[in-house]
Formats: structure tokens, sequence, C-alpha cells
């Protein structure tokens, strides 16, 4: 991982204390270029090929025994779909290859894999009953857990006998190897066994289909069933439990058939065939009840004799229709003690595809949607440090992270010296921002790098001298003053934010850009030590472990060869796409002309008044409302808009009566603006930022009407003011 380098070397039988060795390149040298068309040499290199210096040893020499399995960042390469060998006969079969010892006792989900299991018991089954239970550790937000769907329901036996019943294809060439790093792009040879799906028959099945599943929504658990049609069941907890730590669920549902008139004759009283349901969720001791939004007949009870069950995912092309089913991502994370009815199930003993024994959860990578962040521990850069992450993104300004005491200063003693250090996108070029307690000193790079490609950044530190590098190339370097030594961090209790911050944050002054980050960072490198983001001090809409992808509509663009002007505004519009839309809110743009008129039921014409509304925008020019005259000669009107990033607010009548504010406005943030009218002087507030008054005063009487348009105006209308 960039400039960090770990050798392990163990026996088969895994000892205790397995041989490791570890070895640094110089902070900031740590590119490896391996890229599509590349050949990978195993076991020896031919005569004819040049030897790197430390292998033209004459005691280098080709492999003498069994290569049993290659791994490239977690993922298998095919041995024998190889480009050519040396000789004929070079390479021939082992016998025996070395396993690893493996715990079934947990699984590893990749998240972007899946189980498919039939029900295993022959036992007389009750359909009346049903329950699920297991331990999982996850930090995932939105997944599917576990699924069972009934095959019998409408006659879809057959259907459903053709996704895992003979329908298994194994395929054996070359496929593009799909790694968590996919950045990479080798075309390695890969040996895969997936389960592929007629899609329409999938999709008619799961419209029908009666169904149990759990998932995760929001890090919550969540219990749901589906009957068919829009009967349904929905429990979910009311708080997140993706914390990272080992979490028990159990899940139940009962159907009452003795006691229905007892129970139901309050409610259902018009037909025989409607019964009482209960259904538990009980997670980590607490349980949460709960019942469908109406009584389903006893034929709507999902029938799972011969269930098939999907754990962690569903194959491909699996679709779940217009019913209540939510097919979510794949699960990542670790499961334990998988039981259906009290059985024991092993997701390793059915069709499966990235799951793996024992639970390895080590995330290294985490991808944002444009509205998340992830607070972790910081680290304190002493004397001599670095600090380096590798990031991909196509927003011109967003905020990488920050390292700051901001929000933890409860927690820390008073005589501890504040400090901060960041690194932003703004404009595309990075922004090193830093303060050691004894001023601010700033860090740029000369190369715009919002290409939608990996680049790995390192910052090093060698006493007061600060360097920047970037995909081990030198982009600037400066100092900080005179008597600053350490930029300090507030250690284990938090203070460091990837890829946004936490609402109620305020770090206007200590980054380049505050805008959430819609894209991806990884292997993030403190002092010589990668960082893993499995014990999270908190986050949301963060998709920690996953590498997570651009948006579609922007990774066409070129960074070598930039748009034409009219089409970088509209690339900086895409951003927008990175925060959450709101209730309440309105957007603008998406067609010529858009806008809202409002009849207001009085004029603007009042000796006091407030007027306020919130924006947020990323461009630097445009029209935010103006309320004008709808008659006479006289074109008075009055109106804000953003002009170069500015607020511009303007009150037209014999004269110009104009108020700007001096902040840039087009970060993509909300801001609220509140105009204020006392007698006949006008002020205007945006934001914290000090006030402005009006210079010259307020006319006493104004030829404006009631009609206010906001966000733009009509294609024909007759009553704007000139210019």
């Amino acid at each position: 991982t960039s400039n960090i380098a770990k050798l392990t070397v163990r026996p088969q039988i895994e000892p205790e204390n397995p041989s490791q060795a570890n070895g640094t390149s110089d902070a900031g040298f740590g590119q490896l270029d391996v890229g599509p068309g590349d050949t990978l040499w195993v076991g020896g290199i031919p005569p004819s090929i040049r030897r790197p210096q430390r292998l033209q040893s004459a005691d280098v020499q080709g492999l003498i025994g069994c290569l049993y399995q290659i791994l490239f960042n977690g993922r298998p390469i095919g041995l024998w779909n190889f480009s050519n060998e040396t000789y004929k006969g070079g390479c021939v079969a082992c016998i025996q290859g070395a396993e690893e010892r493996k715990d079934e006792q947990s699984y590893h989900f990749t998240g972007d894999g899946y189980s498919s299991l039939r029900r295993g018991s022959s036992s007389p089954h009750n359909k009346y009953v049903f329950s699920v239970s297991f331990k999982f550790r996850t930090l995932d937000e939105n997944a599917l857990i576990f699924l069972a769907v009934d095959p019998l329901k409408e006659g879809l036996k057959e259907v459903y006998s053709q996704v895992c019943g003979g329908r298994v294809e194994n395929y054996f060439g070359r496929n593009t190897l799909s790694t968590p790093d996919q950045d990479s792009s080798l075309d390695l040879s890969v040996l895969s066994s997936l389960v592929y799906c007629e899609s329409s028959a999938l999709d008619r099945a799961a419209t029908e289909m009666g169904f149990v599943s759990l998932t995760l929504s929001e890090g919550r658990v969540m219990f749901n069933i589906g009957y068919g049609g829009d009967l349904y069941l929905e429990i979910l907890t009311p708080e997140k439990h993706n914390h990272g730590n080992w979490t028990i669920v159990e899940a139940s549902r009962y159907f009452d058939r003795k006691s229905k008139k007892e129970k139901c004759k309050y409610g259902w009283t018009s037909s025989n065939y409607f019964d009482c349901f209960d259904s538990v969720l009980k997670v980590e001791g607490e349980s949460q009840d709960g019942e469908p939004n109406k009584q389903p007949s006893l034929s709507a009870i999902p029938d799972l004799s011969s269930a098939f069950y999907f754990v962690g995912g569903v194959p491909p092309g699996f679709s779940s229709g217009p019913n209540k089913l939510q097919v979510l991502n794949s699960y990542l994370g670790c499961l334990a003690d998988i039981q259906v009815n009290q059985e024991g199930y092993n997701p390793l003993h059915g069709q499966f595809y990235g799951v793996e024994a024992a639970c390895t959860f080590e995330p290294e990578v985490v991808s944002f949607q444009g509205d998340g962040y992830l607070h972790l521990a910081s680290h304190t850069l002493k004397k001599r440090a670095a600090f380096g992450l590798s990031f991909r993104t196509l927003q011109q300004n967003t905020l990488l992270f920050l390292s700051t005491f901001e929000g933890i200063r409860p927690s820390l003693p008073q005589d501890v010296t504040e400090g901060y250090y960041s690194v932003s996108l703004s404009e595309g070029t990075l922004r090193v921002w830093a303060n050691a307690g004894r001023g601010d000193t700033f860090l740029n790079s000369t190369n715009a790098y919002n290409d939608g490609q990996f680049h790995a950044l390192v910052v090093t530190k060698n006493g007061r001298k600060l360097q920047l590098r970037v995909d081990d190339r030198l982009e600037g370097t400066t100092t900080l003053p005179e008597g600053a030594t350490a930029l300090k961090a507030p250690g284990d209790i938090g203070g460091l934010y990837l890829g946004g911050l936490p609402p109620g944050l305020n770090a206007v002054n200590m980054v380049a850009s505050v805008v959430p980050l819609f894209g991806t960072i990884k292997d993030v490198i403190f002092n010589e030590k990668i960082l893993q983001f499995n014990n999270p001090v908190s986050f949301d809409h963060a998709d920690i472990g996953r590498l997570g992808d651009l948006p579609a509509q922007m990774v066409s663009r070129s960074a070598s060869a930039p748009p034409p002007p009219m089409k970088v505004e509209a690339a900086r519009c895409h951003e927008v796409a990175s925060n959450v839309t709101e209730p309440g809110a309105v957007k603008f743009g998406d067609s010529p002309n858009s806008h809202v008129l409002i009849h207001r039921r009085t004029a603007v014409d009042k000796k006091e008044y407030i007027l306020e509304l919130d924006f947020r925008t990323f461009y630097p020019n445009g029209l935010l409302f103006i309320i004008t005259s709808t008659r006479g000669k006289n074109r008075h009107y009055l109106m804000a808009a953003l002009r170069d990033k500015q607020l511009h607010v303007t009150v037209k009548w014999r004269r110009k009566l104009p108020v700007i504010l001096s902040p840039a406005l087009n970060d993509g943030m909300w801001h609220h603006v509140t105009l204020t009218k006392i007698n006949r002087q006008l002020q205007v507030e945006v934001d914290s930022h000090p006030p402005e008054t009006s210079k010259g005063k307020f006319p006493k009487k104004l030829n404006m009407g009631n009609i206010m348009y906001v966000g733009g105006l009509p294609q024909n209308i007759r009553t704007l003011p000139d210019n």
C-alpha cells in the first residue's frame, strides 16, 4: 500500500506467530506501475527477458516445486489460463496444494456476492411458524442479509427449479478480474462459478412470491414479510446496529389459528379466512413487535417448506418486481451461527460467490455519495512525519479530510495547544491548509486532479518544511511559521474527518472547501501506518469497505482534454447531485425559464418588513428573486441575484440603491439570506456574516405590485426592468 510493504510467510498449519517482515520506501515514492497489458511471469523469468538488477544474480533461478494459488487484491488468478510458457511441458499439474486452515464458524461476505441455499430438513414443515437467527458484524448501512422466498406460490416451482437446479454454469476462460481496487484494471484470468438466471422468469417469480427478509436500512435492522399483492409486514429497530461489533439477531413469526376469534373479533368479523398474526424482531435482547398492514388469508401465508434461502445477496438477474421486496446491495461484513427454524446452515455448502470462511474485516477504503462523513482517531504530526491517501472524484470543489480540535474541546485538558491540517480540492487543484499554533500555512498543487482517476497524495513534514507530492511528483513546498513544531491532533478520541463534516461542526476557516465528497478515499497512511476503518468514532452515509461508483453522466469527462467553456459550467451543475434532496426545496435550471410565480397578498411597500430565503448553487450568476411593477411607466423593482459569486440586492426607482455582500456563495452549501427594511434603511445579512446596510435612504413610495418571481423569469414577460 503506497510506500509500505509487508511480507508474511507461514506453513500450511498456521503457527501462532508467523514470520513477518515490513519495509517502506521514502514517503511520497510508492507508485507501482502495473496496468492493462502488462505481463506477470510466474515461477521464473525467460532468458530473453532482461532481468531487474536485483534479480540478475546466478542464485536467483526459476521455481522448482508447486505453486498452488495466486491472489491479487484478494481475488484468484487462473494459473492455467497463461499466455505462454518457456518450453513445452514447462508447467505440469501438482497432486496436492497447500490450503490454509479455515474456521467455518464465521463467514466473510465481500459485498458483491451471495450464497444460495435450500431448506435441508426432511422433517414436517409448519408454514405457520418461521424463525431466523444469526450474528452479524458490519459497517454497511443498506444491505440484504437474509431472504427466504416461496417457490411454490402461484405454481412457480418449475421457475425456481431453473434458478439453482441445472442452470449453474462454470466458466473457464478470459474473464476480467473483478477486484475491490478496480483502478488497477489488470486483464488477468479468473476461475469462477456463478449462478445465471433467466431475468424474465425471476421477475415473474418475485412479483408473485411470498418472502421473509432481514435487511439493513440506514444501519437499522428491518424484518420484512411479503404475502403477495399489497399485504406486508415491516418491523424496524429504532437504533442503528452497523457499529462494527458482533450483534445477535432473532426474528420470528407465528400465525395462531386456534385463537383467531379471541384476538381478531374486534377487527375482523366479516370473513372466516382471516386470523391473527404476531411477529417479533429481537436484536441484542431488545424486542420489537409488529403486525401486517392488514390481516392475510390462510392461503396468503408464505409456504417456505421448499424455500430458497439467499444469504448476503441474490444471484445475478434477480428482480423484486412491483411488490414490497427490496433487493438491496449485497452484504459486506461477517455472519456467524446462521439458523433457520433452529437448523444450522453453512453458506459455503450451497452455490456461492464472494463468501469466505472466517471473519476478516479490515476495510481500508470508503466511498461517499456527497452527503456523508467518516470520523476517526486523529494523528499528531511531529518533527518528522508524513501522511497520505489515494482518492478519486470528479468534483472541482470538495473536502477530502480535516484533522481538528473543533468539537473535541470538552474532552481535552485546557493547556492543549490547538491546531489543524486539512486537504481539499478547489477548482480541481489540491489545497493543503495547516496551523501549528503560529498562524495558517497554505500549500497548493499546480495540476488539477478531479479527473475521476485514483491519485496518491503524500504530505511530508521535516521540521517546519512541508512538501506535497502527488503520484510521486513534487507539487509544492512551503514552511511553517517560526516556532511551529508539531501539527497537533486530539488523538484516539477523534478529530479526523474524511469526506465531509458532521452537522454543526464549523470548519469554514480550516478548509478550502466544505462541500462533501462524491468519490472514494483509500489507503490512508499516517506516519508509515495504514489506517483501517473498522473502528470509527462515528460515520453517516459512508460506504466503508466499498470502492463506490462515480456519477455515470460525468465519467466520460477527460482530464487531458478539457471540455469547452459552456460544458465546464454544465459539468459543475452535476455537483448538485451530490447534495441531498430536501423537502420544501425547489430546484431550478433543468429547463430554460424555470421559475416560481408567487402572488403576494400585499405589495412590498410597508414601513417595516422582513424577507428571508435559503438557497444553494454552484453557479456564479443567477436570479434569486425579483418583485417588479405590473403597470405604469416607472419600472420599480426589488431584486436579489448572484453576480460573480457575490450577493447583489438592488432597489430601483428613480435611481438604484445596491447592497453587495463580498463572500463567495456558489459553494453548493445552503445559505440563509435575510432582508430587513426598517423605516428607510435596508439591511442584508447572509448566514453569520456581518450585515450590510444600504448607503442611501430607501424610497418612501415604490411602484411595485404583489407578484414575485423566484429562481428565474418566464420567457415573454413584459414588465422586466431595463438591463
